[in-house]
């Protein structure tokens, strides 16, 4: 009977078993799955049975591991949400909000307010603070695009006039890269630096990160 399973297990592995699935149909260790084909090669059939198994198995892995992310982002979303909820929606926080962007991403000088990014999202959030947190000349307002040579500048002007609500006519020229084409991400509208001349109000901005700080410090 050890003779006609070691057969079958020679003939099975050739055409691609596993050494875990020779172990669990004849009811042997991995090892001696392993003894008894370690010198059997593999068919053409089994050697695209292995492939396909492998092809399956990553398949798996990678759907194993999206879902356990999205577990985890479930998890931090339900925490942000609780958080969330006992946020004071004010015009303190705004500007708070402001302020930590500024911080991150604005220019240091006293002269003006300058603040660049290539995240829609974020410049919305730079402009709706800015403009909720003070009294703002809309017609001081101004804009440059940085793109590459290979944007068309008519196209992502206008998209960048429409998320932040600059008016066309108040954009400078806009700054151009070279580039040697050898990547060229897909989407990518370029980056788009906001300009508010009011020495004043940057010294203010700065003067209440400064503050806001010092709570934590």
């Amino acid at each position: 009977m050890k003779t006609m399973h070691k057969t079958d297990a020679r003939v099975l592995r050739r055409r691609g078993y596993s050494l875990r699935q020779l172990s669990d149909k004849f009811g042997i260790s991995k090892s001696t799955a392993s003894l008894w084909t370690n010198d059997v090669e593999l068919s053409q059939v089994g050697i695209d049975r292995v492939n396909a198994n492998k092809k399956l198995h990553r398949a798996m892995a990678h759907r194993v591991l999206h879902e356990r992310k999205l577990n985890r982002l479930a998890k931090a979303d339900v925490a942000a949400g609780k958080l969330f909820a006992e946020v004071n929606i004010s015009k303190s926080l705004g500007l708070a909000i402001l302020a930590a962007l500024y911080q991150c991403e604005g220019s240091k000088d006293d002269l003006s307010i300058r603040f660049t990014n290539s995240d829609p999202a974020i410049i919305k959030l730079f402009l709706k603070t800015l403009r909720s947190s003070f009294e703002i000349d809309e017609k001081q307002l101004h804009a440059r695009v940085h793109i590459h040579d290979y944007h068309d500048e008519a196209e992502i002007s206008e998209f960048w006039s429409t998320v932040s609500g600059i008016p066309l006519s108040q954009f400078y020229k806009p700054f151009r890269k070279k580039s040697e084409h050898k990547f060229k991400k897909e989407g990518y509208k370029g980056c788009i630096h906001i300009s508010y001349y009011d020495s004043h109000l940057a010294r203010t901005l700065m003067s209440f990160a400064k503050k806001l700080n010092s709570l934590y410090i």
